[in-house]
């Protein structure tokens, strides 16, 4: 029979990320684990790549904060390629979706970094892709600044 431990508060709060940038043992265990159960989560864990933008332009940035380059852009999101990471059509638009209010400062950021990444595919080929999965139904897409933004895209193809 298994028997409780009787509750102790042994929750550590754990900052991310961490300012002495090292990674938490127990946290990158838990997420080597899951990838061990089911090795699919690399190919389609589209959280990463959310994330990794999420740590580079944070939704409050701290003081001091320095917006990234293009290339620090690229260089980190290629690290998760070489991984095994996906930049699929579906990564671009949940990452475009999460920064649609903030497409007019980091928009040309974004595009540069994932038609560079992209760049074995044509530019009309991309958007296409993106304006397919963005008209997903499951998507629910609700406001149009994603799409004025893929739409700009159109025109300086067009142009």
């Amino acid at each position: 029979m298994l028997r409780n431990r009787p509750s102790q508060n042994l929750m550590v709060p754990v900052e991310y990320p961490p300012k002495d940038d090292f990674e938490n043992n127990r946290q990158l265990n838990v997420i080597a684990r899951a990838i061990l159960l089911d090795e699919s989560l690399v190919q389609l864990w589209n959280l990463v790549i959310s994330g990794a933008l999420l740590i580079l332009f944070p939704p409050s940035p701290p003081p001091g904060w320095l917006c990234p380059t293009a290339d620090d852009v690229k260089f980190r999101l290629t690290k998760l390629i070489e991984l095994g990471f996906k930049l699929d059509d579906n990564s671009i638009v949940d990452a475009l979706q999460m920064f649609e209010n903030k497409l007019d400062i980091y928009g040309d950021i974004f595009w540069n970094v994932f038609t560079t990444i992209r760049s074995g595919e044509s530019n009309f080929s991309l958007l296409f892709g993106l304006f397919k999965e963005a008209f997903e139904p499951s998507r629910g897409l609700k406001t149009s600044l994603f799409l004025n933004f893929l739409k700009s895209r159109c025109v300086s193809i067009k142009g």
